[in-house]
């Protein structure tokens, strides 16, 4: 701050002006420029922004209301599938599924709601749950405070998809989320597990949810799956969960999910780092492969790899052993 000093100040100063006084004049001068500089840029950031998502969310239809799908047979759709084992499958697969601008996201990832990526094919979706300060759990991505969804509407939606259309296996992966909480100890950890067990039975989901112990250890066809009324695979990425710890239908994703880097800058990074062999590990009864950039990621279809499955933008797929 000294030479700034020196430099802004006048030729003909009093000479008796004790240094600190110009010293604190220079400290808010640049202070004022500090501030102004980043608001510019930060106005210009979200006018492009809002232009981008305005025209995004005009190229799509509006989120659909009926999730029921024509009848057909098959599983998921095709015949082909009935007797293949669930992680022989491959998912259709939304990363941050929940934040879209038609559920109420401004910064969203997407801008096709759930509902309609359930009616255009989407199986698989990634949702992040987080504990609030108020102790409720809420779909949010980051911080709560960026916006949040309902998680008991969003399980209601899955469990309305699953009455309407029994013939659809769907997954549902989730990632905890402590919306900011310092330190995260065990009691909170546990009001978590609680209060997530809490939601699942409230929806209704449960009854379809497959169970983790299955006979001898291996997945059942989709058409067993059907069979049995259970459509519902769920997934959560913490560790409490594993071995059935917490309920015997919550998978633990570190016993048998591998995926290949996410977040990638560019269109042939994301190329280069799809080396689905090289990923591969012995545990992995499933990969899940990201297709999406860096900047798709940031919410901006019109500037990433304009990849759209159904109404939505990033994507992601699941994969089973078949295809190792």
């Amino acid at each position: 701050m000294y030479y700034c000093t020196t430099f802004i100040s006048h030729k003909d100063a009093d000479p008796s002006t004790p240094k600190q006084h110009t010293k604190s004049f220079c400290i808010r001068k640049c202070a004022f420029h500090a501030c102004w500089i980043p608001f510019f840029l930060g106005s210009v950031f979200c006018i492009l922004y809002t232009l981008c998502v305005m025209i995004e969310t005009l190229s799509i239809d509006k989120c659909t209301d009926s999730i029921q799908l024509p009848f057909r047979s098959g599983c998921n759709g095709v015949d082909e599938l009935c007797d293949k084992p669930y992680n022989e499958v491959s998912y259709a697969t939304i990363h941050n599924a929940f934040a879209n601008t038609q559920d109420g996201f401004f910064f969203a990832q997407h801008r096709g709601c759930m509902r309609s990526a359930l009616v255009h094919g989407i199986r698989g979706f990634m949702l992040d749950i987080h504990i609030t300060n108020s102790r409720s759990l809420k779909l949010c991505h980051s911080a709560c405070w960026m916006g949040s969804s309902s998680l008991h509407d969003t399980l209601q939606m899955f469990a309305e998809f699953r009455w309407l259309n029994p013939r659809e296996i769907v997954t549902i992966f989730i990632e905890v989320g402590f919306d900011n909480h310092a330190p995260v100890d065990n009691a909170l950890k546990l009001g978590y597990q609680l209060l997530l067990l809490e939601s699942f039975e409230k929806s209704g989901l449960v009854p379809f949810m497959i169970e983790h112990k299955m006979p001898n250890k291996t997945w059942p066809s989709l058409s067993t799956m059907i069979e049995m009324k259970k459509q519902i695979v769920v997934v959560v990425d913490a560790i409490e969960f594993c071995d059935g710890a917490i309920a015997p239908w919550f998978f633990c994703m570190g016993s048998f999910v591998t995926q290949t880097s996410w977040g990638l800058p560019t269109k042939k990074a994301l190329t280069e780092a799809c080396h689905v062999r090289e990923i591969w590990s012995n545990y992995a009864e499933l990969t899940i492969i990201n297709h999406f950039t860096r900047i798709g990621a940031l919410a901006s279809s019109i500037l990433s790899i304009h990849l759209r499955v159904g109404s939505s933008g990033a994507a992601l797929l699941l994969l089973g052993q078949s295809h190792q």
